[in-house]
């Protein structure tokens, strides 16, 4: 059953689609409350015979749901839900149903005005493709994927309008024998030049905290790959390269922004346990990445609200593959597990 769900027949498509809403009365964030809502009652329903992750899919989406919920929905809103006389969804469908949610989550993430809604709806998409992954057969889209068609653009210079240099920073720590490797996948900006949108102070600061962050992994990659196995080292090697390449490119925002970049630290403190047990020590450090760069998505709009979710994504994955239990189960990854959202109170890219 499972291996029909990227196949899916266009009848299978109108089952899925919400009924027509008025965009003049119909806020995005209730839409996406209401049709979670009834993704949720779907895998709750197939749970009683799929087994627990399907379960656990369903208290998933439920929590979405409710941080999703506006303060104050309007009476007259018309809620989307997938159609009681459609029947009930097959598992296949229900899989791409929120596959498909997830999809709509991050490109209203790119759009969103308010830069805290931005940042929700960025942390659910990532949320139901973790909760997806157990159900899905090898090869399921992942956030990465879903976001290669909105790659940011290379900044341009503040001062010329041309593209930023994208070398390597050279102002980053390194150890005896380090490569300054490019080139690996980590989903920020592509060969073309842009004229970006103004920079707020907020986002520069935001920018900047990723720029540190990627710096720090850098060093840690660099000190792990050498304690390593055989195997492992080779990921680390690949994965430095690529946080290294978003460090470059975090400094090309920020010079884009006629800022300059922070200056590197001379070195880092290295926890007690790192040396013992330098995989989850990662993990745990690029989970630090993912949140700086979930913050980056709040302060900032346009190309760079991109870079950073591809930033996102992309540390949530090394995170996993260090340690399997990193963020592991959450909701909304980068949110604490017991606090609410509350994104009209969040920072928003119109207000800065």
């Amino acid at each position: 059953m499972l291996a029909t769900v990227l196949g899916l027949s266009a009848a299978v498509d109108q089952v899925l689609s919400p009924a027509p809403v008025d965009a003049a009365v119909q806020a995005p964030q209730a839409v996406f409350a209401a049709h979670t809502a009834d993704l949720a009652a779907q895998a709750h329903r197939l749970a009683s015979t799929t087994g627990p992750t399907v379960a656990s899919l369903g208290t998933i989406l439920d929590r979405q749901s409710a941080a999703l919920m506006p303060p104050s929905p309007s009476p007259a809103t018309t809620m989307p839900q997938v159609s009681p006389s459609s029947g009930p969804l097959t598992l296949a469908q229900l899989l791409e149903a929120v596959r498909t949610s997830a999809t709509a989550l991050l490109d209203q993430a790119r759009r969103e005005p308010d830069g805290g809604l931005a940042r929700l709806y960025t942390a659910a998409a990532e949320g139901r493709l973790e909760a997806l992954r157990p159900l899905l057969p090898s090869g399921g889209a992942t956030g990465p994927d879903l976001l290669t068609s909105g790659t940011a653009p290379l900044p341009a210079s503040c001062a010329s309008g041309t593209p930023s240099p994208a070398a390597t920073d050279p102002a980053g720590p390194t150890t005896a024998g380090a490569t300054a490797a490019t080139g690996a996948a980590g989903g920020g900006p592509a060969s073309s030049a842009a004229t970006p949108a103004t920079v707020s102070p907020q986002a520069v600061a935001a920018t900047q905290a990723v720029l540190r962050a990627q710096r720090h992994l850098t060093y840690l990659y660099q000190v792990a790959e050498v304690r390593l196995e055989r195997g492992a080292r080779t990921d680390a090697d690949g994965f430095e390269a690529a946080v290294r390449k978003g460090g470059s490119e975090a400094a090309a925002w920020v010079r884009a922004a006629c800022a300059t970049p922070s200056i590197p630290e001379a070195g880092y403190e290295l926890p007690a346990t790192f040396l013992k047990e330098p995989a989850a020590g990662l993990g745990a450090v690029e989970d630090e990445l993912r949140n700086a760069a979930l913050d980056l998505v709040a302060a900032s709009e346009g190309d760079l609200r991109t870079w950073a979710m591809a930033q996102y994504f992309a540390a949530g994955t090394r995170a996993r593959h260090w340690s399997p239990s990193a963020g592991a189960g959450p909701a909304l990854p980068g949110f604490p597990e017991d606090m609410t959202p509350v994104p009209s109170g969040s920072p928003s890219a119109g207000q800065h």
